[in-house]
């Protein structure tokens, strides 16, 4: 990525940056970890250099003070990939979820495999029944 400097726990991205409110209007911003991997939490300065401030580890949560304008970027510790990138609104307490898609879509997609094969198992049984055969 042109104009990215990675230096082991900090990053540079172009326009993921804290853009500060005035007069400052602090927040709580809870971040839920419902990935399947160790999340890096990173705040972005007004530059767009990433601090990195903790680790969350799978299933885990942690509230962290804030301020409306601060972005904050969630990285995979295992590969740096982006995760997520928020930037604080003025709410008193906003919650970031990592992963939680993916795991509605994984639920949901089993849910849909299961109404499938009941619907299967129905009209098989519904043929034999029309065919003469016991269900």
């Amino acid at each position: 990525l042109a104009g990215t400097s990675v230096a082991n726990t900090s990053m540079v991205v172009p326009n993921l940056r804290s853009v500060p409110t005035t007069p400052s209007v602090k927040c709580d911003i809870v971040f839920h970890n419902n990935s399947e991997s160790r999340v890096k939490c990173f705040w972005a300065d007004t530059r767009g250099k990433e601090v990195e401030y903790f680790c969350l580890a799978p299933n885990l949560t942690r509230q962290m003070s804030s301020a409306a304008g601060h972005c904050w970027v969630l990285r995979s510790e295992r590969t740096e990939e982006l995760m997520c990138s928020f930037v604080a609104g003025t709410d008193p307490i906003q919650t970031i979820y990592v992963g939680t898609l993916t795991r509605e879509l994984a639920r949901q997609r089993k849910e849909a495999k299961k109404r499938a094969a009941e619907r299967r198992r129905k009209a098989a049984a519904k043929a034999r029944v029309e065919g003469g055969l016991p269900p």
